[in-house]
Formats: C-alpha cells, structure tokens, sequence
C-alpha cells in the first residue's frame, strides 16, 4: 500500500464510479442523487413514481451529469 497521497484521488472525486440510488425521484435520495452524480459518479436513479424519477434524471443530465434510470 503506499503512502504517497498522489496516488490516491481526492476523496470527494468520485470519477469512474456508479452509484445506485434508491428512492430517488424526490428528497433526500433526488438529492443525493445529485451530490454523488455532481462529484462525479454515473448514477443510476431508482424510484416508484416514474415522472419524477425522468425528471430527476433530465435534471442531472442536463446540468451534465451522467445518470440513467
């Protein structure tokens, strides 16, 4: 393991990582949803209420973030 902080990436970057969100066409899952997706994760977006969960998804990919439903 090394100790050189060059080889690790900073800690809120979350590029090249997916993160699946439960319960998030609405509150806190819409808007962790947006957290991780603006720190740079491909989200995949879950949820019961599909107009929102497309509305949640159209948010964040035209704000040019990477998420799908």
């Amino acid at each position: 393991m090394s100790t050189n902080p060059a080889d690790y990436p900073p800690a809120s970057s979350l590029d090249g990582r997916t993160a699946l969100v439960t319960g998030g066409s609405s509150g806190i899952g819409r808007a962790i949803a947006g957290a991780l997706a603006r720190a740079g994760a491909k989200v995949v977006v879950l949820a019961r209420k599909e107009a929102e969960l497309v509305a949640t998804v159209d948010e964040l990919t035209a704000d040019g973030c990477r998420a799908a439903w």
